[in-house]
């Protein structure tokens, strides 16, 4: 595990080599603007904008990076995986674990209630 300006970083780098260069400018950006609690608070418009990409090519990057489980949707941006990533002290990694995986029974609840 390592240390870098704030955030513990582990096992992550495996990944880098399943991406495309615009899935990794995603991640980048996601990465750089992410807040004490693990949350990146920009939509897909967002970086569409600062990264001068096609939303299509966002959309189908961010979904990549979902399906590895790099982060998750949260309210209307992205919460990145604390297994990898802790913004902030390591005291908060159970905490962020736990509403990480919460993530996923929030969207099945909803999910239910709309069928």
């Amino acid at each position: 595990m390592t240390y870098t300006d704030g955030i513990y970083t582990r096992g992550i780098f495996a990944i880098f080599s399943e991406l495309s260069k615009s899935e990794l400018r995603t991640f980048n950006y996601i990465f750089n603007h992410t807040h004490y609690g693990n949350v990146c608070y920009a939509s897909q418009a967002d970086m569409c904008k600062a990264l001068n990409a096609y939303p299509s090519h966002m959309s189908t990057g961010v979904k990549h990076l979902i399906s590895l489980g790099v982060f998750k949707k949260y309210r209307r941006g992205f919460m990145l995986n604390p297994d990898y990533f802790v913004a902030g002290p390591m005291e908060d990694k159970p905490k962020l674990t736990s509403m990480y995986d919460n993530l996923d029974k929030k969207e099945e609840v909803a999910h239910a209630e709309n069928n």
